[in-house]
């Protein structure tokens, strides 16, 4: 049975049926190249010479490169006049491998264990008047945000096509203060109150900045080598913006008893590939940037 429609060429139906059964990237070796469609995401690279076991004559080979793809394909039906006409649209989307899988099914599984518990949690009483009680006393300045715990209304937010809510960033800082406790960790964004002598605060603050209510990047401020470096992961759309962010940082480090002049850095980081994942990596960028001592 031939695996591609309309064609009984062995090579060709085995090429498919590999490019079927990888997964992520795969690397091979194949004496010729011309049955490995680009249709099928093969890539081609130069020919080369090989020494193999069953002849005394180098043989040419082709290295063949195969991304696994998930193809999806959308088909939609016209009637004109008596005859029915059918417009297929596909796209193909990078497949994740098994290991992959395994471990997003082993999350959910976890998560969704964890969800029915969140909003009886909410659902009660005593959570709302505790939430009440927080939200004054951070109010009234009575404590420090970040000390609050994460409500389980945010926690049940956090899931996929979701962006974190600050509750959540915070709470990610508070986690980066355990093992980071030489570092202050600040959402940079706002108002920095001095209630101490400048000398008594931390000479490296990790934080994460909210650009238009709508992005997070994450910022490094080192009043120690006099730098500011700056993460975000989609670079290309808001680096019209860091001028003022960086100009910001400034009037925060001099509000801070820092006279020293500041160079800016900006880090380079992978970009996202959405539109809402931009506290997960700010999240991560602050954890890169705690653990990175120098510019």
């Amino acid at each position: 049975m031939p695996l591609v429609p309309g064609c009984n060429n062995l090579s060709t139906n085995a090429a498919h049926k590999f490019s079927q059964d990888f997964t992520g990237v795969t690397w091979l070796a194949v004496h010729n190249s011309e049955w490995f469609w680009s249709s099928s995401h093969y890539t081609p690279y130069k020919p080369m010479k090989v020494q193999v076991t069953w002849s005394s004559k180098p043989c040419e080979v082709t290295i063949l490169r195969h991304v696994q793809h998930i193809e999806i394909t959308e088909h939609r039906q016209e009637k004109k006049g008596q005859k029915f006409r059918v417009h297929t649209k596909g796209l193909n989307l990078p497949s994740p491998t098994q290991h992959d899988l395994k471990l997003w099914d082993d999350f959910m599984m976890q998560f969704s264990d964890l969800v029915p518990r969140l909003y009886e949690v909410i659902s009660g009483e005593k959570f709302l008047k505790d939430r009440c009680r927080v939200a004054s006393a951070e109010a009234t300045g009575l404590i420090d945000a970040m000390h609050s715990p994460v409500p389980a209304n945010s926690l049940v937010l956090l899931r996929d096509s979701f962006w974190l809510s600050t509750d959540i960033m915070l709470g990610y800082q508070s986690l980066l203060k355990q093992t980071f406790p030489c570092i202050w960790f600040k959402q940079l964004y706002k108002t920095i109150s001095v209630t101490k002598r400048p000398e008594k605060f931390p000479r490296i603050i990790v934080g994460y900045w909210n650009l238009q209510e709508k992005h997070w990047i994450a910022i490094k401020l080192d009043m120690i080598q006099n730098y500011v470096a700056i993460a975000d992961s989609l670079y290309s759309t808001f680096q019209g913006m860091h001028d003022v962010v960086f100009q910001d940082v400034e009037n925060i480090a001099t509000k801070l008893g820092h006279s020293g002049e500041l160079t800016r850095y900006t880090v380079d980081v992978p970009d996202q590939c959405n539109c809402n994942d931009c506290g997960v990596f700010a999240c991560l960028f602050q954890l890169y940037m705690a653990q990175t001592v120098s510019a």
